[in-house]
């Protein structure tokens, strides 16, 4: 719908709700009077109707965001009015401004625009804001060129807050802004070869690797900040950095995926830039990326100095302890002992640390002892915060290692439509072949071989598979492209039950399922496989060595390979 058109059509909706008739040439004071009476109306109702002209304009349940319908309502309205105060007549309006999108949001991120259009020639993104001052209309328009600069084409940069008549644009080559001429904004709308995109043509321009960077892989994006957090990792920043209830311990627990390495690097690099003293503790060998982070004044140790470390706490305000879920407690190590002990110690140093229960490497290491973490964590007065949403990984990804983990024989199985062949499942029935195949790949390809440890002491059924890329210990915490995964006899899937619960938590029967199974070795295989599968973030080879019936059941989960 175009600007003038859906202009009136909220006029006429807000008219008929209110006791006074608004008109064009009615004030702003005036537009606002009207439209809060049309809050009166149910929520349900206004995001029913608005959704149906495409303009997501947000229904209300208090008065706090009563007020923002309110400016969403009438700053859209007054921004309109001023290009016709501008000499943008109707019949312009209604011609050249059609086919914006209206609050369009980045797949997975969530990343929202006011106003954008799509051009063979450039782009057009205009953010309309309310009291908002030039300072925040600027960092907006940056944060949009962000977003919209991995885009083929130039997108053209503009900010309205007509309540205090503040009008800019932004170049996002020069990173200048300038105050907007209104003729050559004219030009611009009507000079756009619009591009008449679907929503789903209009998603599959943004590719989610380019806002998603890890610290170890992408270490020059991460040290520029060229990389996106969402709105629950924020607020988590934002209360770790001034805790509301002067909180020193912290707990980050998430999925692969959820961005937990980034976030606590993040917070580590702003609490390093204020002065204060920080040393990062990984759970495993340090990588490359990490390493390079250190000349760039880093303080990261692996998890083997993590006793040392503690020992010294007192030369540090914050000790971040990332991948705890890999400390051990048992007859040779006690590294969990060792950090609770620090934590009552040292009263004046703040401790962080994030985890995992899924992604454990050893016998040793289980999803029972990073619950125990957190529990004595916890009682010493952690505050937890959880990642749940999954932004390294596309959604067909995720259904897909769901369902190779386990998949129901009592129902149909969600294939993943795999329309774009991202996931591709080869068959080797020949080991030599397959040694050949995977070695040329990591050695010409940008491709990378994820592989299994294998044990220093005896002689496993591991040892068979081919000797070839980075093993599971090496890619802790990082991220890439393009994963390859080898499987041969040493998976199978078996069947299994788990509990079906009703809504209230109540068990009420089974679910029965395929489960994937591994052999015994001494790094349990099915954990070093789930490491090594979520380390992918845009395309997966899974490569079956002589083992057809485990080809073939994952072929099953695939509509598209």
């Amino acid at each position: 719908m175009d600007f003038y058109t859906l202009s009136e059509h909220i006029l006429g909706y807000t008219n008929s709700f209110g006791k006074v008739k608004l008109g064009k040439s009615q004030v702003l004071e005036d537009t606002i009077k009207i439209l809060e009476d049309t809050i009166k109306i149910n929520k349900g109702e206004i995001e029913s109707y608005f959704s149906n002209i495409s303009y997501p304009f947000k229904g209300v349940s208090d008065k706090v965001e009563s007020d923002k319908v309110v400016s969403e309502f009438s700053t859209f309205v007054s921004f309109v009015q001023l290009l016709e105060d501008w000499g943008m007549t109707p019949s312009i309006l209604s011609q050249y401004t059609d086919n914006f999108y209206f609050g369009y949001k980045i797949p997975q991120i969530g990343k929202e625009f006011d106003l954008i259009r799509f051009g063979e020639n450039y782009n057009i993104s205009i953010e309309l804001k309310s009291q908002t001052g030039l300072d925040k209309q600027e960092k907006q328009l940056k944060t949009n060129h962000f977003y919209l600069n991995f885009l083929d084409k130039q997108t053209r940069y503009y900010g309205f807050s007509p309540d205090i008549q503040s009008y800019v644009e932004y170049d996002g080559n020069t990173g200048n802004f300038e105050k907007i001429n209104p003729e050559e904004f004219k030009r611009v709308l009507i000079e756009q070869e619009v591009s008449l995109l679907s929503r789903d043509e209009v998603d599959t321009l943004f590719d989610i690797k380019n806002y998603l960077v890890s610290p170890f892989n992408d270490t020059e994006k991460f040290l520029k900040q060229q990389y996106f957090l969402n709105g629950h990792q924020k607020d988590i920043v934002d209360y770790i950095l001034k805790p509301k209830n002067n909180e020193r311990l912290f707990t980050i627990k998430g999925n692969p995926g959820t961005g937990k390495t980034l976030l606590i690097y993040h917070i580590a690099n702003l609490l390093m830039h204020s002065g204060f003293r920080v040393v990062i503790i990984h759970g495993a060998k340090l990588n490359d990326g990490q390493h390079y982070l250190q000349t760039k004044g880093f303080r990261i140790k692996p998890i083997k100095q993590l006793e040392s470390t503690l020992n010294d706490a007192k030369s540090y305000d914050y000790i971040i302890i990332d991948e705890s879920q890999r400390l051990r407690e048992d007859s040779k190590y006690k590294q969990v002992s060792a950090l609770l002990d620090s934590v009552t110690e040292n009263r004046d140093t703040k401790y962080i640390i994030s985890l995992d229960g899924a992604q454990t490497l050893s016998k040793s290491e289980s999803a029972a002892n990073a619950n125990d973490i957190l529990s004595k964590f916890y009682k010493l007065g952690s505050k937890q915060f959880s990642l749940k949403d999954k932004f390294r990984t596309n959604p067909d990804m995720n259904l897909f290692i769901r369902n190779l983990i386990k998949f129901p024989v009592d129902k149909p199985i969600e294939k993943v439509k795999n329309t774009r062949r991202n996931i591709q499942i080869k068959y080797f029935g020949n080991r030599a072949s397959a040694d050949t195949y995977l070695h040329e790949m990591e050695d010409t390809t940008d491709w990378h071989v994820l592989n299994y440890a294998k044990s220093r002491y005896t002689h496993e059924s591991i040892d068979s598979m081919v000797n070839c890329g980075k093993v599971s210990h090496e890619v802790i915490g990082q991220e890439f492209d393009k994963v390859i995964i080898p499987m041969d006899f040493n998976f199978y899937y078996g069947p299994g039950t788990q509990e079906k619960k009703n809504k209230r938590g109540e068990v009420v029967g089974e679910n029965h399922f395929m489960f994937l199974n591994s052999t015994v070795s001494y790094y349990p295989i099915n954990k070093m496989f789930y490491q090594n599968i979520t380390r992918s973030r845009e395309q997966l080879q899974i490569v079956v060595i002589e083992n057809w019936d485990l080809y073939i059941k994952i072929c099953n989960l695939l509509e598209t390979f």
